[in-house]
């Protein structure tokens, strides 16, 4: 990330409380990272930000999330929705946690907002991956490829470069036995980042020997 970006988000206030945040919950302190958020959702009411506000709430619902509250999660996930459904970010969030928790149908309507909308090329590349697995659940494999190939189409910017692909579509295709547009992915996203030694470049290459690997 150039420093113009990283000075761009260190004085960004949305990026500091986030930061913080996270931070928080890392370090097992959740109740503290709430109010953090809390402070936050105040600071953007002030502000008449309704957007940030909407992201706030869901990075609080996203902390009941992983604290197995799912009374709380959708709490504040439909406080979000009611105050901006705009908020790309509590969309994606949203789609995300939907689709952890078995709500298929409710992840694949978030996700078509989603891709209506400006998505970074790091979450489209994931929404489209998830929209296959959903595919996939419904035994559209047809549809699910069409995902895989959207997914790998999407721009090679910044977040792309440090994050990389997401690969569970295409390792589910390959257990599908749907080889030829799987492997074109792999190799696609092996040959974007080969210097970064990230876990999912190597499961990459390791799920990419097995389906190239010639039967004795």
């Amino acid at each position: 990330m150039s420093d113009d970006a990283i000075n761009y988000f260190l004085s960004n206030v949305l990026y500091k409380y986030l930061v913080k945040g996270d931070i928080l919950e890392g370090e097992g302190k959740s109740d503290a990272a709430i109010s953090n958020f809390e402070e936050a959702i105040i600071s953007s009411i002030e502000k008449g930000d309704t957007c940030s506000q909407s992201h706030y709430l869901s990075k609080i619902g996203d902390i009941y999330y992983r604290k197995g509250d799912k009374i709380k999660f959708f709490m504040y996930y439909i406080h979000a929705l009611l105050v901006d459904n705009r908020s790309l970010l509590m969309l994606e969030s949203l789609a995300k946690r939907l689709f952890d928790l078995g709500e298929y149908e409710l992840s694949a309507s978030v996700i078509d907002l989603c891709l209506k909308q400006q998505c970074s090329s790091l979450a489209e590349n994931q929404l489209y991956n998830i929209l296959g697995l959903i595919n996939i659940n419904k035994h559209q494999i047809p549809d699910a490829i069409k995902c895989l190939q959207k997914a790998g189409n999407v721009q090679h910017d910044e977040l792309i470069g440090m994050f990389g692909y997401d690969i569970r579509l295409a390792e589910a295709l390959l257990k599908e036995g749907v080889k030829d547009v799987a492997v074109e992915y792999l190799r696609s996203f092996i040959e974007l980042s080969p210097e970064h030694g990230r876990e999912n470049v190597n499961k990459a290459r390791k799920l990419l020997k097995q389906a190239t690997k010639k039967s004795v």
